[in-house]
């Protein structure tokens, strides 16, 4: 699939640190080549499909719906195990961003919103939603069969002080796995902090190449013992690969203080709760597990 892409998009300056001293780190078997910022370590992909080549390629319909690749792929007794494990991702978010916002009324802004999980699971604890999704399709089925208002397009193309806007400031912002996609992810944050309320919270969550997982498959791959090597920096759809560090970095940078930090470890369908917690007091003090979760306010 990604061979069809074209890799003509240079980034001529680091997105946390402004710097243009990059070294090379890793270049995959299909030719994505992966660049490290000699100033503060931030790895991103580089030259890089353009959004109109990936939306082609990669971001096609069914990417954004839970009727694409992902749904038809889960065994029907898989199903059950996957909404638990994201209602439980849900109910930790939103009961986060509850405790560090004041009282209701609150309102929400899911950026990359697919079809509405969140939005509808926030709805129902008295939230005033809003989403974003690029894909026209996804829009109309958070607008048609959900009733939430949605706006097309990526963070920067869209006019929130437009008539029709839901609201031209949030009390919270969600970006869920959506920064590592974005070609620039200091222009998202710079809109975030825009229309964020002076009070309100961001919600970041990205996967972190500092974890234990991810430095074992970059020494596999480092080795050439794997018959794709790099293949976990996941085949162009991922543009930036965040640390702590760095991601801490791209906020300062981008005009918020980070309040909470979260590494969690993902519930497991038949995992013993004893094990469960094994695992999180290895992982998550040291910010060793797969993701980064952080909640942050305008400095």
């Amino acid at each position: 699939m990604e061979k069809h892409l074209l890799y003509d998009d240079a980034l001529m300056a680091c997105e946390t640190c402004g710097s243009a001293d990059f070294r090379p780190f890793a270049s995959d078997w299909h030719g994505m080549k992966i660049v490290s910022c000699r100033s503060c370590g931030l790895q991103f992909v580089n030259p890089r499909p353009s959004f109109e080549s990936l939306s082609k390629v990669v971001y096609v319909e069914r990417y954004y719906t839970r009727d694409g690749k992902l749904q038809r792929e889960q065994l029907p007794g898989e199903e059950r195990a996957v909404i638990e494990l994201r209602q439980r991702q849900y109910r930790s978010q939103i009961e986060q961003l509850e405790a560090l916002l004041p009282r209701p009324p609150r309102s929400l802004l899911d950026v990359g919103c697919g079809d509405g999980p969140f939005l509808q699971y926030a709805a129902d604890r008295g939230w005033h939603v809003a989403g974003t999704n690029v894909s026209e399709r996804g829009i109309e089925l958070l607008r048609d069969r959900l009733g939430f208002h949605a706006y097309l397009g990526r963070l920067h193309e869209i006019d929130f002080n437009a008539p029709d806007s839901a609201a031209r400031c949030f009390t919270a912002i969600r970006l869920a796995h959506v920064l590592e996609h974005s070609h620039h992810p200091a222009r998202d944050l710079q809109v975030c902090r825009r229309i964020l309320e002076a009070n309100g919270i961001l919600f970041l969550s990205v996967p972190n190449v500092a974890s234990l997982n991810h430095r074992a498959k970059s020494l596999v791959s480092r080795l050439r013992l794997k018959a794709r090597p790099w293949k976990h920096y996941t085949n162009a759809r991922h543009l930036f690969f965040f640390t702590a560090d760095t991601l801490e970095r791209l906020l300062d940078r981008s005009g918020f203080e980070i309040v909470h930090w979260q590494t969690p470890v993902l519930w497991k369908a038949g995992r013993s709760e004893t094990l469960h917690q094994m695992y999180r007091a290895l992982l998550e003090f040291p910010r060793w597990a797969n993701v980064l979760d952080v909640y942050a306010r305008p400095a």
